[in-house]
């Protein structure tokens, strides 16, 4: 996160969603359900927040996000685009 400015930040009961500026999404914490949304669910704890994928593309934007218990919730805009048309963020 060094670096990033956050605007907004999100936590659940061992876990914390943080909303860069530039619209990227980082999380740390525990992770046992599935609730840090990176794919893994073995329980692995996250100590540093990391970048999660999928939200850096200029076409996916995150209108809002919140954490629960055990979950993590967004509600994101993509931008679709027809064949020939350029990706404008």
């Amino acid at each position: 996160l060094r670096g990033s400015a956050i605007v907004n930040v999100s936590c659940g009961h061992e876990h914390m969603v943080a909303l860069s500026k530039d619209g990227l999404l980082y999380a740390c914490g525990r992770n046992g359900s599935g609730q840090l949304g990176n794919g893994d669910i073995e329980g692995k704890q996250r100590e540093i927040p990391e970048l999660l994928a999928g939200f850096e593309n200029p076409g996916v934007r995150i209108d809002s996000f919140s954490c629960g218990a055990q979950h993590t919730a967004a509600i994101i805009r993509v931008q679709r685009h027809r064949l020939g048309e350029a990706l404008m963020p």
